[in-house]
């Protein structure tokens, strides 16, 4: 009966190594797990007929580059009166790019609370239609406005992730920009007749706060 306790107990001591090991090795694989999550793919929902696609790369522990390209589209088609010879039309298309860098104060790239710089470079191209009818028959007139704005902000947010990868970005801060605008006129107006584009500019500088929301997938 002695023989039998001593194997057994010298099973159950045996047994105890193998036990922290295994516990070991299944600490390590969720460590492992955790750092293969080093890139954040993300949405940003905008105004309306705006998207926005981002990305983050951790590059080390409390580093990473991130950016963003914006996309913004807006058509109207407004028409009223007889035969439908009276009405206005509009259109709107855009385009942004927003690279950064991301310095993680808590958590490991690219989860936890960040700060950093961005360079934000945009352009908008507008047209407008404006059709209508006098004594001498139809007419419209075409305008629009061309923009270009280059900046910088500086921002702080937070990056969640969630298992098995769901992410969550929110970030706030504050913009530095620059706005280059053109307007002009584009063919007839209604009351007279031009052609080419009457050319006016208009410059400025702006501070604005900066808020960004996306959610997406981390792998």
């Amino acid at each position: 009966m002695r023989t039998w306790m001593r194997a057994l107990t010298g099973v159950g001591v045996s047994l105890l190594p193998l036990s922290a090991v295994a516990q070991s090795g299944t600490d390590l694989e969720t460590e492992a797990a955790r750092e293969v999550r080093r890139t954040v793919l993300l949405a940003q929902p905008g105004m309306l007929g705006q998207v926005g696609v981002g990305v983050e790369r951790a590059l080390g522990t409390h580093v990473a580059l991130a950016g963003a390209v914006t996309a913004s589209v807006n058509l109207n088609d407004l028409r009223w009166g007889e035969g439908e010879d009276t009405g206005f039309s509009s259109s709107q298309w855009g385009l942004g790019v927003d690279p950064g860098v991301h310095v993680y104060l808590a958590g490991r790239a690219p989860e936890g609370l960040w700060v950093g710089p961005h360079v934000e470079v945009s352009g908008v191209y507008t047209t407008s239609r404006q059709e209508g009818v006098s004594p001498e028959g139809p007419q419209s007139q075409e305008s629009g406005w061309r923009s270009f704005t280059y900046g910088a902000s500086a921002r702080v947010g937070y990056t969640l992730i969630l298992s098995p990868g769901f992410s969550a970005q929110l970030g706030a801060g504050l913009m530095a920009q620059r706005t280059y605008q053109q307007d002009g006129v584009i063919g007839a107006p209604l009351s007279a007749s031009l052609g080419g584009w009457e050319k006016s500019y208009l410059r400025s500088w702006s501070v604005a706060p900066r808020m960004t929301l996306a959610v997406g997938w981390a792998f």
